[in-house]
C-alpha cells in the first residue's frame, strides 16, 4: 500500500515504482481519488477512490478487496455522501 504522491509521472506510474524491487501481487494506491482497477505485469493496481472527497468525479467511491487464492477487487460508486 502506498500514497502515490510525488511530482513526476501519473500516480499509476509512481506506485508501481515503489514496488520495483519487491515480488507483489496488489498495489494498493491512492492520491488522486480517480477509481482506478488495472492488471500490469501480473500486479493489481487498484485506487478506490474516495468515500468523502470525490473532487471531479461523478460519484463517491470506495474498494472492496477479497483475498481467497486470489485478489478480487471491486468499486462501490455511490452519489449521496451520507
Amino acid at each position: 500500500m502506498v500514497h502515490g504522491h510525488g511530482k513526476s509521472q501519473t500516480t499509476e506510474k509512481r506506485a508501481i515504482a515503489a514496488f520495483k524491487d519487491h515480488n507483489v501481487d496488489c498495489i494498493l494506491f491512492g492520491h488522486s481519488h480517480i477509481p482506478f482497477k488495472k492488471v500490469v505485469n501480473g500486479i493489481l493496481l487498484f485506487n478506490p477512490g474516495s468515500a468523502t472527497d470525490k473532487r471531479r468525479q461523478s460519484h463517491y467511491s470506495y474498494g472492496i478487496l477479497t483475498i481467497t487464492n486470489e485478489i478480487h477487487a471491486e468499486h462501490k460508486f455511490y452519489s449521496v455522501k451520507e
